[in-house]
């Protein structure tokens, strides 16, 4: 399972796992998009909102397809992105550098 980014011609960053391709279409798994909020204190700040409300889900999460017209670029997610995708889709926090806990 493969974490993936997909940057869209209106300016969208989606992220996903399971990227596969059909030659017209994109079809995504677990899909969420990337939105730039703000902290307390007014600097900027990531998070992930899903990609649409209305789709069904499946057993493996939120199944949508793209048509390969609407992207710009596929892209490997950096380190953080990667962990602030894993925490939302999972629920699970991901420490930021490995640690030995006695």
């Amino acid at each position: 399972m493969e974490i993936k980014g997909i940057k869209l011609q209106n300016g969208m960053d989606i992220i996903c796992k399971d990227l596969t391709n059909d030659g017209m279409t994109y079809g995504l798994s677990k899909a969420v998009a990337i939105h730039i909020t703000q902290d307390a204190s007014g600097k900027p700040n990531m998070g992930f909102l899903p990609l649409t409300f209305f789709a069904l889900d499946s057993k493996d999460g939120m199944n949508v397809e793209i048509d390969k017209h609407h992207v710009l670029f596929v892209y490997t997610p950096n380190n953080d992105i990667t962990a602030g995708y894993t925490e939302f889709s999972s629920g699970l926090a991901v420490p930021k550098k490995p640690q030995i806990i006695l």
